[in-house]
């Protein structure tokens, strides 16, 4: 590839990055965006699974069906859909129990970090953003982490999830939830507002409860850290199990809101995220179609569904897409360079990347 087309993708990259982030976008964080910062992969919580769940003995018919779809090299969550979970058995249960103490442990490291000051990707984002005129900021998350929460705090936002109060907090919903005005001019604070679809790590209910309520989560050692007695965490495992679940609260009314925001969005940034999950990216995939606005995608690489989503965009959808190349080099893909430019001396597929390289 000549100097010359290499320069201009270059060029073309960072004027699409720059558009996208001034229309203040939604923000879609997937997986990935958390996987960089030391929470655990999908085969990371698979292996966990096994170590803690296949040692039960637990419904061994479904067990062996899982064990043999892993061992066979089929993903996490193509493995769960096989086994056809019942939410209510006791093998769910404790696979949702594994599932959430690996990545709690591994949220609380993360937090560590951050207050030894390790600057994170989603403060340097957050602070772009409001830079501008902007006094509200909204994050589209599949994770359970907290990672956008730490962010947020890092750089001196406020943050809402839906609950109001801080250490027992109570579930209000994405529409109620609290304003917070700055007293001296009566201006709302800057804020992000975090619409969490999968549920989040220190959400918990009791059994019979209809709300969840927002409870801290924090240990000195993995084997220390325990949830609530008598409740059960609020997070919907990788499974199709979860399109059933999101019939109820708190799910509901995050995803109805995920879906008006996304109708109204100006601009999308994507990180992280490969069109997986129905319960955003159908929305995300008729916007693009119907409604095109600048796009940007940071992603290692590019997955099927995202592949398929590019194609049924609107052609005059202008977009950039950041995936992984060689070492020091970032393969760009845009809606004039769509078969992909591998680009010398820029790391931007990954979310610490795109934060030095633009933020």
């Amino acid at each position: 590839m000549s100097d010359d087309i290499q320069n201009k993708v270059r060029d073309d990259a960072e004027q699409q990055v720059r558009e996208c982030l001034a229309a203040n976008p939604v923000v879609i964080l997937g997986s990935g965006a958390s996987v960089g910062l030391g929470l655990p992969t999908m085969g990371q919580l698979a292996e966990r699974i096994v170590d803690d769940v296949g040692k039960l003995g637990l419904d061994t018919e479904k067990w062996g069906i899982l064990f043999d779809a892993w061992q066979a090299g089929e993903g996490l969550e193509a493995a769960l859909n096989k086994a056809q979970l019942n939410d209510a058995s006791p093998l769910y249960t404790a696979i949702v129990d594994s599932v959430w103490k690996k990545v709690a442990w591994h949220d609380v490291l993360a937090f560590e970090q951050v207050r030894a000051s390790h600057p994170l990707p989603h403060t340097k984002l957050f602070d772009y953003l409001f830079g501008g005129s902007a006094r509200n900021i909204t994050v589209i998350t599949t994770n359970y982490d907290r990672l956008a929460e730490y962010g947020a705090d890092q750089g001196g936002f406020c943050h809402r999830s839906g609950f109001v109060g801080s250490y027992l907090r109570t579930w209000q919903g994405p529409v109620h939830a609290p304003r917070y005005l700055r007293g001296d001019v009566r201006q709302e604070n800057r804020t992000v507002d975090l619409l969490k679809v999968h549920g989040s790590l220190d959400w918990f209910r009791e059994e019979g409860d209809r709300d969840p309520v927002g409870l801290p989560v924090h240990a000195p050692a993995e084997d220390d850290l325990k949830q609530p007695t008598g409740m059960r965490p609020v997070i919907v495992p990788p499974a199709s199990s979860k399109y059933a679940q999101t019939h109820f609260e708190p799910y509901r009314s995050l995803l109805a809101e995920a879906d008006r925001v996304i109708k109204g969005a100006e601009a999308f940034l994507t990180i992280g995220f490969g069109f997986n999950d129905d319960h955003v990216q159908v929305n995300l995939t008729r916007a693009m179609r119907d409604r095109p606005k600048p796009f940007v995608m940071v992603t290692k690489s590019l997955t099927d569904k995202a592949k398929q989503a590019l194609e049924q965009a609107s052609k005059s959808l202008r977009y950039c897409v950041l995936t992984e190349g060689q070492p020091g080099t970032t393969v760009v893909y845009t809606d004039e360079h769509r078969d992909g430019v591998e680009i010398e001396g820029i790391d931007a597929w990954s979310f610490d990347g795109f934060a030095n390289e633009y933020l």
